[in-house]
């Protein structure tokens, strides 16, 4: 079983400045999920909504985004991921 990686304040840093981009900006986001499929739109919106959500404890949100992302199948997640990269470079944020 791997360890979660140990979370940065540099992690953090990024996080907030995507989460307040997206909040932002919700038409970048909503035009991304508008094109996955079914499946993949369903679990993004319920992400968009987590990230634009007000949690601020990362143990909390940590434990949404699982529950969140468990038993996906392995399409859905490479659709997440490029959706993920496609939000990340529209608002700025480095995908790698």
């Amino acid at each position: 079983m791997c360890e979660a990686p140990q979370i940065t304040q540099e992690m953090l840093d990024k996080f907030n400045q995507g989460r307040e981009a997206v909040k932002a900006n919700p038409e970048i986001v909503d035009a991304s999920i508008a094109k996955l499929s079914p499946g993949a739109r369903e679990v993004a919106t319920k992400l968009r909504d987590l990230v634009c959500s007000d949690e601020q404890d990362i143990g909390a949100f940590q434990a949404k985004l699982d529950g969140i992302q468990g038993g996906l199948s392995d399409e859905v997640k490479a659709e997440l991921e490029a959706h993920n990269a496609e939000v990340a470079a529209a608002i700025g944020l480095p995908t790698a």
